[in-house]
Order: C-alpha cells, then sequence, then structure tokens
C-alpha cells in the first residue's frame, strides 16, 4: 500500500477507538461491572488490535497520525462531560493519572524504534496489553498479599500473573518469530519478564505504560541473539542487583520504590556501557545510603522521581551513545562524577562535620574538593578497564565536577529546586567537559 492507502487504514483503525470504549462503557453500566474490569477490557483489546500494525503499515508516518489522533480523543472524553458519560468508564477519567495518554504514544514509539521488525514490536505491545491487563485483572480478585508501591498499593499475586503473562509474551512470540534456541529463548523471557514486573511495581500516574513496553523493546534488542552462557549472566546480575537493591531496607534513606528504579537503571547502563558505568552507577547509590543523612527536616526527597531526575542526564546520554556519538561515554561517567561532588559537598556542609581536616575547611576550598573527589572515586575504575585517563579529560573532567560542586552549593538557597538543580547541573557541566575533551 502506498502511503494514503494506509492513512486510510489508519482512519479505520481509529473508528475501532470509540466503539471498544462506548462497548465497556455500556458493559460496565448493563451488568455492574468492576470499573478496573470495564478499564482494562478496552485496554487488551486496544492493545491487541494494534498488533496488527506490522501488516497493515510500512511506514511509521500512519501510526504517529493514529497516535495524535486517539491522544486528542481521549482528551476530549476526559474533559468534556457528554463524551465522558458515554466512553468515560472505560478510560477511568476520574482517576488522577495519564495512563491513556502513555498508551498510543508507546505504540507509536515501540512500531518507529522496531524499525520493520517484527518480534521487537510484537513482544512489546502485548506485555502492555495482556500482562498490564490481566496482572490488574488478577491483582483487583484474587489479591490478598498486599504491598505499598508508587502512590498506592499492589498486590504479590497481580505481580505475579505480570510476570507469567509477560514471560508467555516473550517466550512464545521469541521461540516463533526468531531461530533462537529454546533454553536461550527461556533466559531471555525470564529476565524480560522479571524487569518488566519490577517497572510496573514502581512506575506511577500510568508511566507504566509508557516505561513497560519501552524496556522490554530494550531489553529485546539488546540481548534477543546473546547465548545462554551470557544470558544466564545477566539474570545472575539482576539477582545480585535485586539483593543489595533490597538489603538495607527501612534503614535506607530511599524508600522501596526509589531503590527498585535506580536497581532498573543500573542494569540498563551495565548492558550499555559494562562495568565502567555500572560502577560508576553504584558508587552513587552508596554514597546515598552510606554517607550521614541530613537532619530529616531538611532531607531531599529519595522517592522514585527523585531517582528519575538523577538518572535523566545519563540516560539522555546512554541514547545518545547509541546512536553513535562517542563521547557520550565520558559524558555519562562525567554525570556520576558531578552527583557524586553534590552528595559529599552536601552532606559535609548540612551536617557541619568538624572532625577532619578537609571538612573544617572554607566552603571555597571544601565545596570543589569534593567535585573533584567525585571525579576521582568514578575514574578510579576507568584507569582498570581502560587502562589511563585521557590528560585533557582529566583536567576538564576534573574541572567540571569542581564547577558543578560549586553551582550546586552556591544555589542552596533554592533548596526547593533542589532535585532541578540536580537534574540540570551535573549533566551540563559533564557535557561540557566531553566536549571540550
Amino acid at each position: 500500500m502506498n502511503l494514503g492507502d494506509e492513512l486510510l487504514a489508519a482512519g479505520a483503525f481509529a473508528t475501532l477507538i470509540p466503539i471498544i470504549l462506548a462497548g465497556a462503557t455500556f458493559f460496565k453500566g448493563r451488568f455492574d461491572l468492576h470499573p478496573e474490569l470495564a478499564r482494562k477490557s478496552a485496554h487488551i483489546l486496544l492493545g491487541l488490535g494494534t498488533l496488527a500494525f506490522p501488516w497493515l503499515f510500512t511506514s511509521p508516518i500512519p501510526v504517529w497520525v493514529l497516535c495524535v489522533a486517539a491522544v486528542f480523543l481521549l482528551a476530549a472524553v476526559r474533559h468534556f462531560p457528554v463524551l465522558r458519560r458515554k466512553f468515560g468508564e472505560a478510560l477511568g477519567a476520574d482517576r488522577a493519572t495519564a495512563g491513556e495518554y502513555w498508551f498510543p504514544v508507546a505504540i507509536a514509539l515501540v512500531y518507529d524504534l522496531a524499525g520493520g521488525r517484527c518480534v521487537l514490536y510484537i513482544v512489546p505491545v502485548l506485555i502492555l496489553s495482556l500482562a498490564d491487563g490481566l496482572g490488574a485483572l488478577v491483582g483487583v480478585r484474587y489479591g490478598a498479599m498486599r504491598y505499598r508501591s508508587g502512590e498506592g498499593f499492589k498486590s504479590l499475586e497481580g505481580s505475579t500473573a505480570f510476570f507469567v503473562v509477560a514471560f508467555l509474551s516473550t517466550h512464545i512470540p521469541v521461540l516463533l518469530m526468531t531461530e533462537i534456541g529454546r533454553l536461550e529463548s527461556l533466559l531471555l523471557a525470564i529476565l524480560i519478564g522479571l524487569l518488566v514486573m519490577l517497572m510496573e511495581a514502581v512506575a506511577w500516574r500510568g508511566l507504566d505504560n509508557l516505561f513497560v513496553p519501552l524496556l522490554a523493546f530494550f531489553l529485546l534488542q539488546t540481548s534477543l541473539w546473546l547465548s545462554a552462557v551470557d544470558l544466564a549472566f545477566r539474570l545472575f546480575l539482576l539477582l545480585v542487583l535485586s539483593a543489595a537493591a533490597l538489603a538495607p531496607g527501612k534503614r535506607s534513606p530511599l524508600d522501596g520504590d526509589a531503590r527498585a528504579l535506580a536497581l532498573i537503571f543500573c542494569f540498563i547502563f551495565w548492558a550499555v556501557g559494562g562495568w565502567h558505568w555500572l560502577l560508576s552507577a553504584l558508587a552513587l547509590y552508596a554514597a546515598v545510603l552510606l554517607l550521614p543523612s541530613p537532619p530529616p527536616e531538611i532531607q531531599p526527597a529519595r522517592n522514585t522521581l527523585a531517582i528519575l531526575r538523577v538518572m535523566s542526564g545519563p540516560t539522555i546520554f546512554t541514547a545518545a551513545f547509541l546512536s553513535g556519538w562517542k563521547p557520550a561515554a565520558d559524558a555519562f561517567c562525567l554525570t556520576f562524577a558531578c552527583h557524586l561532588g553534590n552528595v559529599l559537598a552536601s552532606r559535609g556542609q548540612t551536617l557541619r562535620v568538624t572532625t577532619s581536616l578537609l571538612l573544617s575547611l572554607h566552603p571555597l576550598v571544601f565545596v570543589p574538593a569534593c567535585g573533584l573527589a567525585g571525579f576521582i572515586v568514578i575514574y578510579l575504575p576507568g584507569l582498570f578497564f581502560s587502562g589511563d585517563i585521557p590528560a585533557r579529560l582529566f583536567f576538564s573532567g576534573g574541572g567540571s565536577a569542581a564547577l558543578c560542586a560549586s553551582l550546586f552549593f552556591a544555589s542552596r538557597h533554592f533548596d526547593q529546586l533542589r532535585l532541578h538543580r540536580e537534574a540540570i547541573l551535573a549533566p551540563a557541566c559533564a557535557l561540557l567537559a566531553a566536549v571540550l575533551s
């Protein structure tokens, strides 16, 4: 089909959206169904319908057009009372979540990223449609063992159902659509199932509709052709990181969701950049856990949103590295060096610890020294893995970490913007140093 025919096919598919929403709303009212059953039924049906996209469209343009149309339609349902009465029950229009908007965006993103490789599209969409939908329904009907997650509670039964469906949604298509062996497919399905289950558990305000399929796509793309030994090692590393995330318990300044999200980021960084990238992230994680915490009244937020902001810079540099920009590798590690310097400086200055000579120094000396210390800690593993550090990187990187800590400390009076400062200053200084080196 040409582009015009594909746009017509997209228009025809768009008519299914109000039909499915109206049907779910009708049956909910007619048979007094649980609101979650109506909502997830529409979620599953719409998701399964999009599985035909690789055979309907050869260009991502119709999929993005359909995505934009769906977002406008869903926004209209949420904001216009007459539409809310007809379709709102299928969306949970009274819920404080944007999950219905992220759903079409995730479909379009995965389709575009898959680039015509069907298995890379089918598996994430199956997980988004079936695992998320059926896991939620099992949790509502049978959930008894509840745990706090994100902005509410989830159940162990629902999370287990999510894992089982995600496992099958990966294992069966990979076996049928690729030439990899059964053992490799089994290990890959377990790996993806566990990680997307964790992501679904910690996501908030409907962001699981975006994060889960993107994470599944990334894991599938980077792990699909690995050997059984490599996949087994990745599973082992995931278990080790999980133990490290769970070990601190209530003693940790990070809540459970934040530690789980940090674990997911650490695994992704290792899968892309290897041991140096993983150790850079773990150094910051260890500093946050082990250094003395500030008094409760001035502690910054340590939840999933805080982790997401801190990891936003490294994630952007990871994407740039995968796109072929090699300096992004240095920018990635330098971002963690800057974050570590900020942690060292803020903990020392906030607590007013004066038992050592270093901490009794003037802030104009102490704060840049913390930034330089963060750089040295992050790049010591680099000496082991790469053998040396270029002189220009040493001076530009150390200078950028010292500059970041100084700017972070100088703007301390705007403490309500602390997380924004962390999210902006560290990657900005790291990018400057990477470009200069």
